[in-house]
């Protein structure tokens, strides 16, 4: 039985053992991948040399551009709605259900809020232009004791786990040789973007295995459907571990403003 594909490497990072955190955002069931927001060098000061420890960029961008840094780094294709849920930090103590989920909810952040009073909380519905990082990591709601889930298309359900670790070292910009005008950088990741309208995790668990499986048997048309996708399907067919990073950061690179 012929061995599975290895996953393609990723050791295009610098060395960050002597540099403080960085962005992680992490998405289940396929792999992850590291997102770092380097520093802006309008917001240093050009006086005199300045220890590395503090660096705001990063909290100044509204999260409706970092919904477009998500898209970009996970190879969504912006075929759905969005929001950013603000939840407490779960209790390790407590239940881990559903309600206790709604329960931890402080703000849910929208691109159209006009339907908001359709919510039990109408309050706690902004839109996503409202609010920069800032507001949240900064602000009062924070206290290093929040949660920020990130779910795209609310029908397949794709739920993104975003933990904030702080803020870069300026020197990561000029070390990894970043340009000026680039916002966000992709610093590792693996697997292929998982499909648009696949039916959520389940169904893209569904899509790989019927891919690898030996059997010409699809009645249902998925694999056909797979490769003329105009949203992120591949011609090639579904190779689970194929990814660039340096298109990923292409494609960050094009986000501007």
């Amino acid at each position: 039985m012929p061995k599975a594909k290895k996953p393609r490497s990723t050791k295009l990072r610098p060395d960050l053992t002597s540099m403080t955190d960085k962005s992680v955002l992490k998405q289940s069931s396929r792999g992850e991948v590291d997102v770092d927001e380097p520093d802006n060098p309008g917001n240093r000061n050009e006086q005199a040399p300045q220890p590395a420890a503090k660096d705001s960029y990063l909290l100044l961008i509204h999260f409706e551009k970092l919904h477009d840094v998500l898209q970009a780094a996970f190879g969504w294709a912006q075929c759905h709605a969005y929001t950013f849920n603000v939840l407490k930090l779960l209790d390790p103590s407590g239940p881990s259900n559903l309600t206790s989920r709604y329960s931890r909810e402080l703000l849910s952040l929208v691109l159209d809020d006009e339907m908001k009073d359709a919510y039990p909380n109408p309050e706690r519905i902004k839109k996503v232009t409202d609010y920069t990082l800032a507001d949240i990591y900064d602000g009062e709601l924070n206290q290093g004791k929040l949660e920020i889930l990130y779910e795209y298309d609310h029908g397949d359900g794709w739920e993104h786990s975003i933990v904030f670790l702080g803020c870069s070292d300026p020197r990561l910009r000029q070390s990894m040789g970043i340009p000026d005008d680039m916002d966000a950088v992709c610093l590792g990741g693996e697997g292929r973007p998982c499909a648009e309208d696949c039916g959520g995790p389940p169904g893209w668990e569904d899509l790989k295995a019927l891919f690898k499986s030996k059997t010409k048997r699809d009645p249902d048309g998925r694999r056909q459907w797979y490769k003329s996708s105009r949203a992120n399907g591949d011609p090639k067919g579904l190779d689970p571990w194929k990814w660039d990073i340096f298109e990923v950061n292409e494609a960050l690179a094009r986000i501007k403003g």
